[in-house]
């Protein structure tokens, strides 16, 4: 089960945001897409989503993008965009219940109260509920929209079709321990059967929770797979153009990247 583009190409006026894209993100893995401000990352997840005109081909687990219907979409994938903005004074109880749409399963045995506390215990806002979106600081707001978002699919799978997160930056106004949390949030959902697609600025954190990272650069895939495959010094040095080094702890496997490492080659 998978959500696949092959071929996908954005345009912009005369430029190509997005130059023939092949991509593909499986249920039951954190794919990560990473690459440097304008390489096309949030184009690619809004493409994904359905919001963005393109040519190509997207497929949702062998579905056409194109016929499944708005509610189709809300039942098989919900999104966290980069930023969204309230218009009205809604409690952070009032926000978290849009998600739930027709989407959610209405055989859960819990009622719908007692999932919007559990998606609000998930993402670190337990007594929160009965508090003004407005007056929350940037990062509790982020975590509010992420709990709307994961109470629209809870279940990971439904009636045997793996679910998916679409999430644009979502660790992006967050503290570090926030952001481990959140993080988590993603990889248990991943290991539930759910499928999980992130955009991402944090490289070392990619390196922790990603199962696939796609490195974009200018519109283009420059590297997929594995994030040891893909978090190398020659391929985020040239995508990102400054020099960058990764370093395996032993304990993991896992690269890690070390900015500071470039303070003497440009010095």
């Amino acid at each position: 089960m998978m959500i696949s583009c092959d071929d996908i190409t954005v345009q912009l006026g005369h430029r190509a945001v997005l130059d023939r894209v092949t991509f593909c993100a499986r249920a039951g893995e954190v794919t990560a897409i990473v690459g440097p401000n304008g390489s096309g990352k949030t184009t690619l997840l809004r493409t994904l989503t359905g919001e963005q005109p393109y040519t190509g081909r997207i497929t949702f687990d062998g579905t056409p993008l194109s016929a499944l219907s708005p509610l189709d979409l809300a039942r098989r994938r919900a999104v966290l965009p980069q930023s969204a903005s309230i218009a009205f004074p809604f409690t952070v109880l009032e926000l978290v219940r849009l998600g739930l749409t027709s989407g959610v399963s209405t055989t859960h045995s819990h009622g719908q109260d007692a999932l919007v506390a559990q998606a609000l215990a998930r993402v670190g806002l337990d007594g929160y509920a009965g508090r003004l979106v407005q007056e929350l600081s940037g990062g509790e707001r982020q975590r509010a929209q992420l709990a709307r978002v994961l109470i629209q699919i809870w279940e990971p799978v439904l009636d045997g079709q793996p679910r998916w997160l679409l999430l644009d930056e979502p660790v992006s106004a967050l503290d570090i321990g926030h952001q481990l949390m959140i993080m988590a949030v993603a990889r248990d959902y991943a290991q539930a059967g759910g499928g999980v697609i992130a955009v991402m600025h944090d490289l070392n954190l990619t390196s922790m929770y990603a199962d696939h990272v796609a490195l974009l650069g200018a519109g283009q895939v420059r590297a997929s797979g594995p994030p040891e495959d893909v978090l190398t010094d020659h391929a985020l040095s040239a995508c990102y153009g400054c020099p960058l080094r990764t370093n395996t702890p032993p304990a993991s496997g896992r690269p890690w990247i070390l900015p500071q490492a470039t303070l003497k080659a440009q010095a």
